[in-house]
């Protein structure tokens, strides 16, 4: 028996250290390979439009003897039937003598409560243990939108701090509080007999202190057979609010967000489809709405869209702007590159040379595969895009310049790193630092000026990594709206995205970024972000041909950078000047650039014959 146990235990020991060796060999084996796993980040891109429409909901407008309301229930609380909604008042002098009566029943209300605890918990650990579930509680709810819910925590949580700051010895002396506020609210009352009024829901709902004239001019009934003249039509018509009313008694949670779209954006909706929308304006409210109807016409279509959250956070508004993701796309972006050391790309290499870790000669190392996520990655073929035409032999001092560059402005040649970058894929090729996160390259010189559209990116982790860091955020493709949306999309992935902003320091026409003037706008809004950082200046001066040509230029942006610096912007860290390329690179450090990018000093020219 104990040498089938001696026996059993050596084979575990074999297999242990089997496993162990095999994981140490993929260990050693990963650290000394040329080619290491890929990098894979997955992109989303979402098309959306900016809209303005109205809120529809099933409604009817509640009476009131009086002019004077004061309501009793929240904003887009629940009701029943016949339960109290407001009181109508005939004068001033009422509605100071009803809210006394309110805050009367709220004190009672407490001490009563507080007075209760007083019995019931007599341990003051117990008292501090009730208090802080209570507030937790009382955060879910607040987090949460239910205010109903929240409002009763709040209430319970005062009360529990009543009863923690006074002792066994006060009960008497809450008894006879609470006995006088008694006698003070029967005498409020008694008065307030004869001018005021109690209003009571007719059905059971949801309550609205506002009521606006478009309950009956606007319906769901109406929206199913509308059309886009007639909803237009809405936005000139003087619509007034009835009058001697108490609000409003949304009869479902159920309610809709009508708008007039271009019908381009409306040809692959179909009724039920989920869509993302992001409301803004006096609410900030981000939610999936369902498709309840498209009305598809010659430029301009109707779009529907119907929800049962956050009622109370729009029970009292009617128009609102809105950002509604029409349609999304993900892409898988795959880095196949070899570990190699600092600078290795900067290394000069034998005449027809290509970048190390490349198959052949134009050999595509960075390759944008749109496929689903989770998908295996296929082979990338050789013949992706049109060959490179290899370094020449007088390009290559060139491509190793940036260290005598930097050496003859008396700066560190590590202090101005060099990425090379293909402009014939669709993403930049790393160097060897690993570390740096991956800037996103715009090779789309044509100024983006649809102002009705706006574009959200998001990104998520693949193999290791999530983009940290954009390359460019120019003034007329992303104004303050786009801002504020990757703020949200930052905040939702739990980062903060740095950005460098791009400046048109030569004023082309051709080339997008903001203009010197326009910058130091666009750098006070960074202290609203807590998830946007700006940390650096880009440029990409007119093409260079001949040395010394851009030092103008360079000299500008220097000199901003260094301006900018010293204005202590909050949310901004002038870390990176990023400038300079195959042609003009060394002018570029010698100005004070941070960051180059070679890509024809490597690649070779690029061949436009070919496609």
């Amino acid at each position: 028996m104990k040498q089938g146990k001696q026996f059993m235990k050596a084979i575990m020991l074999v297999l242990a250290l089997m496993v162990a060796s095999y994981i140490l060999y993929n260990v050693v084996r990963s650290a000394s390979s040329g080619v290491p796993t890929a990098q894979a980040v997955l992109y989303a891109a979402s098309d959306g439009v900016s809209v303005e429409g109205f809120v529809v909901r099933q409604e009817t407008v509640i009476p009131a003897a009086y002019d004077l309301v004061l309501p009793t229930k929240g904003e887009g609380e629940k009701v029943a039937c016949g339960e109290e909604v407001a009181v109508t008042l005939r004068s001033a002098a009422a509605q100071e003598r009803q809210e006394e009566i309110n805050q009367t029943e709220k004190e009672l209300e407490q001490l009563r409560l507080a007075l209760a605890y007083q019995s019931q918990l007599t341990d003051n650990e117990d008292v501090a243990q009730r208090i802080a579930s209570s507030a937790a509680s009382l955060a879910g709810q607040v987090a949460q939108r239910r205010l109903d819910a929240a409002r009763t925590a709040g209430q319970e949580l005062r009360s529990l701090i009543l009863r923690q700051s006074v002792g066994a010895s006060d009960t008497g002396a809450m008894e006879d509080q609470i006995s006088q506020l008694q006698q003070q609210l029967d005498s409020l009352e008694a008065s307030a007999a004869s001018d005021t009024k109690s209003i009571a829901a007719q059905s059971a709902g949801y309550y609205s202190a506002v009521a606006d004239g478009y309950e009956t001019r606007l319906t769901p009934q109406i929206l199913e057979s509308m059309s886009v003249s007639d909803f237009q039509g809405l936005w000139e018509e003087a619509v007034d609010a009835p009058a001697q009313n108490a609000g409003r008694l949304i009869a479902s949670a159920q309610w809709y967000y009508a708008c007039a779209v271009e019908s381009r954006y409306l040809e692959d909706l179909e009724v039920g489809d989920s869509l993302q929308v992001s409301l803004g304006g006096e609410v900030d409210l981000e939610l999936n709405m369902t498709v309840t109807r498209v009305n598809r016409e010659e430029e301009m279509g109707l779009l529907v869209l119907s929800s049962q959250d956050h009622l109370a956070s729009v029970s009292a508004l009617r128009r609102l702007n809105a950002d509604v993701t029409c349609g999304s796309h993900e892409w898988q972006h795959t880095t196949f590159l070899p570990q190699q050391p600092e600078d290795a790309l900067l290394q000069e290499q034998p005449t027809g040379a290509v970048l190390p870790g490349s198959a052949q000669p134009g050999y595509n190392s960075s390759v944008l595969m749109e496929q689903p996520a989770g998908a295996a990655l296929p082979e990338q073929p050789t013949n992706a895009f049109p060959p490179a035409q290899p370094a020449d032999a007088s390009d290559l001092p060139r491509i190793a310049a940036p260290s005598p560059a930097a050496s003859a402005a008396g700066r560190a040649a590590d202090r101005a790193p060099a990425r090379a970058a293909d402009m014939r894929t669709d993403a930049p090729v790393s160097s060897g630092d690993e570390s740096a996160p991956i800037l996103l390259f715009d090779d789309d010189p044509a100024p983006r000026t649809q102002a009705s559209r706006t574009r959200m990116f998001r990104t998520g982790s693949g193999t290791a990594m999530r983009i940290q860091m954009n390359e460019t955020e120019t003034s007329r493709s992303i104004e303050e709206a786009k801002r504020r949306q990757r703020e949200k999309e930052a905040a939702r992935q739990g980062i903060c995205q740095k950005v460098l902003l791009e400046v048109n320091i030569a004023g082309e026409e051709s080339k997008s970024g903001f203009s010197p003037q326009d910058l130091w706008t666009v750098l006070e809004e960074f202290g609203r972000f807590s998830h946007l950082e700006a940390v650096g200046l880009m440029a990409i001066p007119p093409v260079s041909t001949h040395p010394g040509e851009n030092l103008q230029f360079f000299s500008e942006m220097r000199n901003l950078f260094v301006d900018i610096s010293r204005k202590k912007y909050d949310n901004v860290t002038m870390a990176h000047l990023s400038m300079g390329m195959s042609g003009d690179y060394p002018d570029a450090i010698a100005c004070g650039s941070t960051m180059v990018r070679v890509g024809t000093a490597i690649f070779g020219p690029r061949d436009y014959c070919q496609k």
